[in-house]
């Protein structure tokens, strides 16, 4: 789905309603001495997140300053809550040999790094990782 759905209500007092303008069928509030009108339109998400992020999308995988690598990213669906639902998960990681590109590898292990989620619970954990990280 690239577009998403945004309703918005609008409390209108019944002296000021305007058919013309709201349509004909209005709709009683719970405070009877308005008017609730619904306006639905459609947005689409691109255009939307390529105003507010400054850079482009596309580059989001990257991890900054390492010529190009990307970021290790994976998702799934487990089972949890003794089997009774079905929860999307994710797990984002990045070693050190590229986040820290450069640096003389003899003062950190660069197969450790930075982890966020998990493949298997449900986490939004971020956390460094003094073991080797999943990476490919």
């Amino acid at each position: 789905k690239d577009s998403i759905t945004i309703s918005r209500k609008l409390l209108i007092p019944k002296g000021k309603y305007d058919p013309a303008q709201y349509g004909k069928d209005p709709k009683l509030a719970d405070d009877t001495t308005k008017y609730e009108v619904t306006f639905m339109s459609h947005v689409a998400l691109k255009d939307t997140l390529s105003k507010s992020i400054p850079y482009k999308l596309e580059n989001l995988r990257k991890i900054p300053f390492s010529d190009g690598a990307d970021f290790y990213l994976n998702a799934d669906i487990i089972e949890a809550g003794g089997g009774r639902l079905k929860v999307p998960v994710f797990m984002v990681t990045a070693p050190n040999k590229y986040i820290l590109k450069g640096l003389n590898t003899k003062y950190f292990d660069a197969n450790a790094g930075y982890k966020m989620g998990s493949l298997y619970e449900t986490t939004t954990e971020f956390a460094y990782s003094r073991d080797p990280v999943d990476y490919e």
